[in-house]
């Protein structure tokens, strides 16, 4: 069932019922050979600057993850999070990076600058994200939670493991809680924010 708190966040309960009952090719890879692939793509994004070679692997990687069988139309509304919060660090980024002008004007007396090369930056630093988050969830929903707690009791030491696998539990739990009070606001004829305006 989606969650009731939003479309564009990832929806756990689906996240743990696709890395559940998912029978694909892909649930039989060992964990830790995608864990290693893991490694090797966020390496890979973080030194690869070309615009070609990163397009690809997001093709790449987003066609192994129609291929597991997951929901593509869920994993484009998730993508509205990491890409605002790449544009919110970006924007302010992109200006004045040396390049062709595509753009200029003045500013409380300073000169800003918008160049092609500043443009390529936003769209590296989106694609990137995108990678990541694409085979992040392809990983977690085509690896059992037994299959991943194993793997963190043997990557971590203890009691580093134990707050690992809390953290993780502790973002079901509140997404729960969460998701539990939209729907009792929701029930009344009211919403989390009118809700929270008449609490105060």
């Amino acid at each position: 069932m989606p969650s009731n708190i939003s479309g564009h966040i990832p929806d756990l309960d689906l996240i743990t019922y696709y890395s559940e009952n998912n029978r694909t090719f892909f649930a039989r890879i060992s964990p830790w050979t995608k864990a290693i692939m893991l490694v090797v793509i966020v390496l890979f994004i973080t030194l690869i600057k070309s615009m070609a070679l990163l397009t690809l692997l997001y093709v790449a990687v987003l066609l192994v993850y129609a291929a597991a069988g997951l929901p593509l139309k869920k994993l484009f509304a998730w993508y509205t999070l990491p890409l605002i919060f790449v544009l919110s660090l970006v924007l302010l980024m992109m200006w004045n990076v040396p390049g062709n002008t595509l753009l200029s004007f003045g500013v409380a007396g300073y000169g800003v600058t918008l160049t092609d090369n500043g443009l390529l930056l936003v769209a590296r630093l989106a694609i990137k994200a995108l990678i990541s988050v694409t085979f992040s969830l392809f990983f977690l929903m085509t690896t059992k939670y037994n299959y991943f707690s194993t793997m963190i009791y043997r990557a971590f030491p203890a009691p580093v493991d134990q707050i690992f696998l809390m953290s993780y539990r502790f973002l079901f739990i509140t997404l729960k809680m969460v998701d539990a009070m939209i729907k009792a606001l929701r029930s009344r004829g009211s919403g989390l924010i009118s809700g929270m305006a008449r609490a105060g």
